[in-house]
């Protein structure tokens, strides 16, 4: 399992800027084509599936509304933020965003 712990704290409206560009399409292409599916938990834990050839399971945590804090993934990925938690992301952003109107 994928353990990440963003260090720099960053803020979910900027999370593109620390992702591989390897990761950064297929992660977006994820959220686009509707392969996630995103619950959120108490205290800025929010947990989804990313149907990807399988099924993984990514958790991530937002503390005060916009700071990624950690993300989890169950793939093989050993880049700072793989596709799936990429993908969790933007959905995540999107749900924040919306919850703002």
């Amino acid at each position: 399992m994928q353990n990440i712990s963003v260090d720099d704290n960053i803020a979910i409206n900027d999370f593109e800027k620390i992702v591989d560009e390897k990761h950064l399409k297929p992660g977006k292409s994820l959220y686009r084509h509707k392969k996630i599916n995103l619950y959120k938990a108490e205290n800025g834990n929010w947990t989804a599936t990313v149907e990807d050839g399988k099924f993984y399971t990514v958790n991530v945590r937002i503390m005060d509304r916009d700071k990624i804090t950690k993300c989890e993934c169950g793939c093989e990925s050993q880049r700072k933020l793989c596709r799936h938690c990429t993908g969790v992301l933007f959905a995540i952003r999107e749900a924040l965003n919306n919850e703002n109107i």
